[in-house]
């Protein structure tokens, strides 16, 4: 989890303070702040979708050279939102639900 709030903040600020939120709701034991995290793992996800299709309609360049970084880049939030909502949704005392 460190790791992965280390990555989104060295990518941008933006994305490392919403990391450090989501992990602070993720460290909480009751369910409503664990549905928090898993929504904001889901806005993660359809953000950087966004931002990852329409960089390449616009650019299909993009898969070459140094702007294949930036492709990583967005797989990497992509991973990192699967995770906050794989997190999110595990099974817990107060959690009926499970991912696992």
């Amino acid at each position: 989890m460190l790791t992965a709030m280390g990555v989104a903040a060295l990518v941008s600020p933006l994305w490392g303070a919403f990391a450090i939120i989501t992990g602070r709701l993720l460290l909480k034991e009751n369910r409503h702040a664990r549905w928090m995290a898993a929504t904001a793992g889901i806005i993660i996800i359809a953000v950087n979708l966004i931002y990852l299709i329409s960089s390449l309609s616009y650019d299909p360049a993009m898969t070459e050279g140094n702007a294949s970084w930036w492709l990583f880049f967005y797989l990497a939030r992509i991973m990192f939102g699967a995770y906050i909502l794989a997190s999110g949704l595990k099974k817990t005392d107060n959690s009926p639900f499970a991912v696992v």
